[in-house]
C-alpha cells in the first residue's frame, strides 16, 4: 500500500498566486533544543526529561526514550505557541492542517506549486519515509540565506539536528525541495511586488504626501527666486 502522503498530496490544489508568510518566532527555542542535543542521543543523561517536554505536549499515552520515534513531538514541541497541535506523527499534524484544526495553518503541494511558495522560518516540510503505509517525517524551517533554506529535525541518528538543506530561486520560493511533498506555513498571504508598485498601490498616500511636499518647496523656492529678481530691479 502506497505512503498516505501521496494520498494527502494529491488532493491539494494548485495556486494561481505567489505566497508568502512571515517568519514565526522559533530561533530561540530551536536554538535551545538543537544545542541541548548536540553530543547527546536520546538514551544519553538527561534526555529522559528533555523528550518528557515533547510527548508532554502531545495526547500521547505511553512512551520509551529508544522505542518510540519522537521526530514529530519535536517539530510540534518547536512550534508550541503557534497554534500547532502537537501530534506524535507527521501525518496526523498535516491532516489536523487540512482539517482545519491548526487555526492559520495551511498546506501547500510543493511539486505542483514550485516556484510559488516563498519559504519562511517556521515553514514545515514533509515527505514520506520508508516502513509503512503511515510512515512520513517532518522538518522545521530555521534559516534561510544564501538561496538555501535550512532544515532541522528531531530522531535523526536518535538526536536532534540539522536535516539539511534545500535550494531556493532567487526569490526564495522552492527550486528544489527533493522528497519532501508538503509544505505547512501559517496565515500564507499572496506575495507582492516590493518595487514602485507596491508604493503605489499600498503607500499611495504616505507617496502623495512626499511628492506634496517636495513640489511645495519648488515651488516656493521659485517664488522666492522671482521676488528677489524684482527686489533688484526695483533697486
Amino acid at each position: 500500500m502506497p505512503n498516505i502522503l501521496y494520498s494527502i498530496e494529491r488532493k491539494l490544489p494548485t495556486i494561481s498566486k505567489k505566497i508568502t508568510s512571515k517568519p514565526l518566532r522559533i530561533k530561540s527555542r530551536l536554538a535551545d533544543e538543537i544545542s541541548f542535543w548536540k553530543g547527546r542521543k536520546e538514551t544519553s543523561s538527561g534526555a529522559y526529561d528533555r523528550l518528557k517536554k515533547y510527548w508532554d505536549n502531545t495526547s500521547i499515552g505511553s512512551w520509551t526514550a529508544s522505542g518510540t520515534p519522537w521526530s514529530a513531538a519535536f517539530i510540534s514541541y518547536i512550534l508550541k505557541g503557534n497554534r500547532f497541535k502537537g501530534q506524535a506523527s507527521h501525518y496526523q499534524y498535516t491532516q489536523d492542517v487540512i482539517d482545519g484544526k491548526n487555526i492559520g495553518w495551511e498546506a501547500f503541494s510543493i511539486p505542483k506549486n514550485k516556484g510559488k511558495i516563498k519559504i519562511q522560518v517556521g515553514d514545515v516540510l514533509v515527505k514520506p519515509r520508508s516502513g509503512g503505509t503511515y510512515n512520513t517525517h517532518g522538518d522545521v524551517v530555521g534559516a534561510v540565506r544564501l538561496g538555501k533554506a535550512i532544515l532541522y529535525g528531531g530522531n535523526l541518528g536518535n538526536t536532534a539536528k540539522q536535516a539539511g538543506k534545500i535550494s531556493l530561486n532567487r526569490d526564495g520560493t522552492i527550486k528544489d525541495a527533493g522528497k519532501y511533498l508538503v509544505l505547512l506555513k501559517k496565515n500564507p498571504v499572496r506575495d507582492v511586488d516590493y518595487g514602485w508598485t507596491k508604493i503605489l498601490a499600498y503607500g499611495g498616500f504616505a507617496a502623495a504626501g512626499v511628492l506634496t511636499a517636495v513640489l511645495g518647496f519648488m515651488i516656493v523656492k521659485r517664488k522666492g527666486a522671482e521676488q528677489k529678481q524684482i527686489t533688484t530691479k526695483e533697486q
